[in-house]
């Protein structure tokens, strides 16, 4: 097991804010010299969190969860010490001492192994966007509406059509097959050989509310491609079930506002972002969950979901009513013309009406 040094520790823990630290997972609010928060560690329905910037704490004055930043990281994240020192180590810049960088004795990979890889395909995928081989993606992505700004703030990239494009670029950049492959960014064929998981498409990085990059999502670029969209498979870093596509954005404006708007699509959730309706977030072509519903519930008083005018649609937003009722969450649903999705609305009608869509949807009880 890693030992760090106590001098190395208290370096970490200086260059690590508590209140910055705790207000990426959930959100706060001022009072006073402290700031309160729905404490995400049991069924907080009234902010019981207390977190202290001037001794660098949290406490829950509930069920008495506490401590100071790595206490946080390793409940939140179900981290061993070791683990939530080197996360907020690599969160500050600060370089690991020698003998933490080295591989673990039975060469197992580390979440921090697996989100590095991920990082490096998440920019070979832009650098392949903007090149000749992304001309059809680029255009795809602009013809949805995007802008230039948005497909670089949001992190669109290509993955080429080639079986091992991604695999020669990691080799070439010092990364194990073995890495690609538990990312998710690699397949296994029945003989044994690995090949690029994500070919010819355009890709959506995933980030975890902190901003990390844990998966991937591709969009088909040949229309006779049989799966549409392709999600990375569930790994030690991605659980579908527990994850919302652009919560990383969206967290900030949801904890202002109190409300979170959910879609289904990739593009659902980036159009209104581009024109500045910020709460927004997708599922990642799953139902919706008891784990999304605690999730969402840290950040925002209730929800309003918005899922496509057909029938799969209307069957996706009553699925979503019940889960959120369960769990005693305010929910209201809102509804779009027939043949529209949420991307198509805001490009059609603008930022305004579709504000007043969400501010206008009925509650679950009428829907």
């Amino acid at each position: 097991m890693i030992r760090f040094s106590d001098m190395f520790i208290q370096q970490v823990a200086q260059a690590t804010d508590i209140v910055e630290l705790v207000g990426q997972y959930l959100a706060l609010t001022k009072r006073g010299k402290e700031f309160v928060g729905l404490c995400p560690f049991h069924e907080d329905h009234k902010p019981s969190m207390y977190v202290s910037p001037a001794k660098q704490i949290f406490k829950c004055f509930a069920c008495g969860a506490g401590g100071g930043v790595f206490q946080f990281l390793m409940l939140y994240e179900k981290l061993s010490f070791p683990e939530a020192v080197r996360q907020l180590a690599e969160r500050a810049h600060i370089p690991l001492p020698a003998e933490a960088t080295e591989p673990a004795p039975d060469g197992g990979l580390s979440k921090s192994d697996l989100v590095d890889v991920s990082t490096f395909a998440a920019r070979w995928f832009r650098d392949q966007l903007h090149s000749p081989a992304g001309e059809q993606a680029l255009d795809y992505a602009r013809k949805r509406g995007l802008t230039d700004e948005s497909i670089q703030r949001f992190g669109l990239g290509y993955a080429p059509d080639s079986y091992d494009a991604l695999l020669r670029a990691g080799a070439e950049a010092g990364y194990d097959q073995r890495q690609l492959l538990a990312a998710g960014l690699a397949g296994q064929s029945e003989g044994g050989r690995l090949y690029d998981r994500f070919r010819n498409r355009l890709m959506f990085p995933i980030l975890e509310t902190a901003g990390k990059v844990i998966a991937f999502g591709g969009r088909a670029l040949a229309a006779e491609e049989r799966a549409k969209y392709l999600n990375s498979p569930e790994s030690v870093l991605f659980d579908k079930s527990s994850n919302l596509y652009a919560l990383n954005w969206a967290r900030e404006e949801i904890g202002k506002s109190g409300t979170a708007v959910v879609v289904e699509g990739y593009l659902d959730a980036l159009m209104p972002h581009q024109f500045g309706v910020t709460n927004v977030v997708a599922t990642l072509g799953t139902a919706l969950t008891d784990r999304h519903v605690r999730l969402l519930s840290r950040f925002a008083r209730e929800v309003v979901l918005i899922f496509d005018a057909d029938a799969a649609g209307a069957a996706a937003a009553q699925r979503g009513l019940e889960v959120f009722l369960a769990q005693q969450v305010h929910v209201r649903v809102a509804t779009i013309p027939a043949g529209k999705d949420p991307c198509d609305y805001v490009l059609a009608e603008g930022p305004d009406a579709l504000r007043r869509l969400i501010a206008e949807a009925p509650d679950a009880l009428q829907y």
